[in-house]
């Protein structure tokens, strides 16, 4: 995963800062495959960019949560441990009336030719083939953070005990 993310890094406007919060070496194995959240990152991180003003920040954070019952049945996911991956900015935001719209195939804010509307339906397929979400949560002016959810892997799980 860091070399997907110091690889998009690279590609960042000048004035835009990428930061990596959390470590590596103690995050979570997930039910993914390397190729795959690749590609959640690649989408994720090329979306960001896109729409970040120069001088923006896009922070990248991995943490092993719990859900609880009330968690999951808000997300509609199964209790349990999972990798949380969130990627954030402070750009210009997300406007209400296109959230509800933002995960749909082939939706799109960009200008004819300039996108697909694939990226962030392919972001949430991809969580939901392996038993976890996708999120969004942005306001205009302030930001967004899109929020991955993956459960961990009953390996990992058994060796943390």
């Amino acid at each position: 995963m860091r070399d997907a993310i110091d690889l998009l890094g690279d590609t960042l406007s000048p004035g835009n800062n990428l930061t990596i919060v959390g470590d590596d070496a103690a995050a979570p194995i997930v039910r993914a495959d390397r190729t795959s959240l690749t590609q959640i990152l690649t989408n994720l991180l090329t979306n960001a960019a896109e729409a970040l003003p120069s001088g923006a920040q896009i922070n990248v954070a991995v943490y092993t949560v719990s859900i609880s019952h009330s968690m999951a049945k808000s997300l509609s996911l199964s209790v349990g441990l999972y990798c949380r991956l969130t990627v954030e900015d402070n750009g210009t935001g997300i406007p209400a009336a296109e959230i509800s719209k933002i995960f749909d195939p082939f939706f799109t804010t960009k200008p004819q030719g300039k996108g697909t509307g694939l990226g962030l339906s392919v972001v949430a397929g991809l969580a939901q083939s392996w038993g976890g979400t996708a999120t969004v949560d942005s306001t205009e002016g302030m930001g967004t953070c899109f929020t991955i959810y993956l459960p961990v892997a009953e390996k990992h799980l058994q060796a943390a005990q």
